[in-house]
């Protein structure tokens, strides 16, 4: 009997020990994870530049033969020869073309008269020129191209004011518009557009594949055709917006910036400025 009493009070002193050393030994918090917040840079003030540029637009599909073969080569000359007067933008579209986005498709949607590829338009009017044979006529289509950017309705009363910044594969930009007191009373929507140049994918019946796509429209800053404006007659009209493209952003892109005018249900540009 003592022996087993002896035995049940080390048993209960072992016991009584663990649980000292269990109650003494420091625990260990698991390290706390701090989400880093990645801050928007400053991008400045902005500074207006109110000199007028026509919007030169490229609708255009890598499956199309006449967009390798005329369209492409043409749209690139003609931005070529009026780098100060045009902004070029190319929005593909049809036949699987592997740019094509939701703005290259709202682009084309907002075309009047039939919607083939190529067709290269200055503002809101198609420079292509239809043989009665049904076939482009290249010569005709490149002479009413310049007329249409020649004799473009300039503005000296739309101030554009924009700042891009690279980082962290994402696409920083700031853009602002002034409406001067004169400027026409009217709807207005104003957006800014990633483009991106250097792309290389297969065209249909261009001289060197895979051909070198530039000017291509990638995606818009604001859903639809972009902020709202109701610009009244004698009052003069800033704003500035601020937007990160992450949506396939990448070096070397650039930004353009758009104020439409409603008219009827088609949106006209009325200038535009490229951002780099």
């Amino acid at each position: 009997m003592k022996i087993k009493l002896l035995s049940y009070s080390i048993l209960a002193m072992m016991l009584t020990f663990a649980a000292c050393k269990k109650d003494t030994k420091k625990q260990i918090e698991p390290e706390k994870t701090i989400e880093k917040i990645e801050e928007k840079p400053d991008l400045g003030s902005l500074s207006y530049d109110f000199s007028y540029k026509a919007l030169l637009i490229e609708f255009t599909s890598t499956g199309c033969p006449g967009c390798g073969s005329w369209g492409k080569p043409t749209f690139y000359g003609l931005a070529n020869k009026y780098p100060e007067d045009v902004i070029p933008l190319a929005a593909h579209i049809k036949y699987g073309d592997p740019m094509i986005t939701v703005t290259s498709e709202l682009f084309a949607e907002n075309r009047t008269g039939s919607r083939y590829t190529p067709q290269i338009w200055v503002n809101n009017e198609n420079a292509v020129v239809i043989t009665s044979g049904n076939s482009i006529d290249g010569s005709a289509s490149i002479e009413k191209a310049n007329n249409l950017i020649t004799n473009a309705q300039k503005t000296t009363e739309v101030g554009f004011g924009g700042a891009v910044l690279f980082k962290n594969n994402q696409v920083y930009t700031k853009f602002g518009i002034q409406l001067k007191k004169d400027f026409e009373a009217g709807e207005y929507y104003i957006n800014s557009y990633l483009v991106e140049d250097g792309i290389k994918a297969e065209q249909l019946s261009y001289a060197n594949n895979p051909a070198t796509h530039n000017y291509v429209l990638r995606h818009a800053a604001m859903e639809g055709w972009g902020n709202k404006i109701t610009k009244i007659m004698g009052v003069e009209f800033t704003q500035e917006w601020e937007h990160t493209f992450t949506q396939d952003a990448k070096e070397g892109q650039y930004t353009v910036n758009v104020l439409w005018k409603k008219n009827g249900s088609i949106y006209v540009p009325v200038n535009a400025r490229r951002v780099k």
